[in-house]
């Protein structure tokens, strides 16, 4: 009897501690009145002064914004990310992954389902063994996970381009690695990018309920940059 109170009371506090929060902010990026600020990462100092106290002041009005990247997608085109005009969401995976690539691929596909009649969103998932992971094997992966040709893209492109951009540009790991699960180290975050390049957050691909932050930190961006857009324009 115990033991079912203790699952009980487990199940109560997993509900007000993770998913409660959750919901609020979700129900803030629909709600028309609300609207709630989602992090910026890696700052730039752009000036430092002594504040009337003594201490030094910090101006980071600016943030760091990732690199271009250009690279061949699966239908053979020449994409680059930085003339995309939409928020992007960014994953390195490979086809052969043996372990944690087809889980985020299916968290990408939840992403693409959320937002595909939105047209704010784009999604790149970046192969990190682009000597296998020709334009073609990509395009039968994406085939697989029923991806948009106009929304969702498979890339490749020059191996150590490629790995520069994702520990350097994005500030993940990939690695190639002899001793890896199928012969490869990289991260399971999906990384969101906004429309400035911006990185404004990091989410365990194979977490539900991190998937689930990641789509409603996009909801209240495309509400943030619509409420702005009124302002700018002098709508109430």
């Amino acid at each position: 009897m115990m033991d079912i109170k203790r699952y009980i009371y487990t199940g109560i506090a997993i509900i007000i501690v993770v998913i409660g929060p959750l919901q609020l902010v979700d129900y803030m990026a629909t709600s028309k009145d609300y609207t709630v600020r989602i992090k910026k990462y890696y700052p730039n100092i752009d000036s430092i002064g002594i504040n009337k106290d003594g201490a030094t002041d910090y101006d980071t009005t600016s943030f760091y914004s990732i690199p271009d990247c250009r690279l061949i997608n699966h239908t053979g085109d020449t994409l680059s990310l930085s003339e995309d005009p939409n928020f992007k969401v960014l994953d390195f995976f490979f086809t052969r992954c043996p372990t944690i690539c087809p889980q985020m691929t299916r968290s990408m596909y939840s992403v693409q389902e959320e937002f595909k009649d939105i047209g704010d969103v784009s999604l790149y998932s970046i192969s990190i063994d682009p000597t296998h992971d020709s334009e073609q094997v990509l395009g039968t992966y994406s085939r697989k996970f029923d991806a948009l040709d106009s929304m969702w893209y498979f890339m490749t492109g020059n191996k150590d381009y490629i790995y520069d951009f994702a520990q350097k540009g994005v500030k993940l790991s990939a690695v190639e690695e002899g001793q890896g699960e199928g012969g490869f180290i990289h991260s399971d975050r999906l990384v969101l990018v906004d429309k400035e390049g911006v990185i404004r957050g990091y989410y365990h691909g194979t977490d539900e309920l991190d998937v689930e932050r990641l789509i409603v930190e996009i909801r209240m961006l495309i509400k943030e940059e619509r409420v702005n857009k009124r302002l700018e324009n002098g709508d109430s």
